[in-house]
């Protein structure tokens, strides 16, 4: 997960992997017309956003409850496989 910072003091955070970007609250802003994000292009999140001083790691081995972390796996693998298949549409 990364995270940033604007002009005005209010922060965002969104993921990245493998070069993606996969923003899901990108709604909330007022100069973004998807809902979500999911792209390769850097231009608004480094325009628009100041890094707050690192990436935080996210990793399924949190998920310490019985059958949560094949849950886990088992989202990113369809978050990851949606976000694919967008790219291959959208460049």
């Amino acid at each position: 997960m990364t995270s940033g910072i604007n002009e005005t003091g209010r922060t965002h955070a969104w993921l990245e992997q493998d070069d993606v970007i996969i923003d899901i609250t990108a709604y909330q802003f007022d100069d973004i017309d998807e809902p979500i994000i999911v792209t390769t292009d850097r231009t608004w999140h480094e325009q628009s956003w100041r890094p707050m001083g690192g990436s935080l790691v996210a990793s399924v081995d949190l998920y310490t409850e019985p059958g949560h972390r094949e849950l886990a796996l088992s989202d990113y693998a369809e978050l990851r496989a949606r976000a694919l298949a967008i790219l291959a549409v959208t460049g």
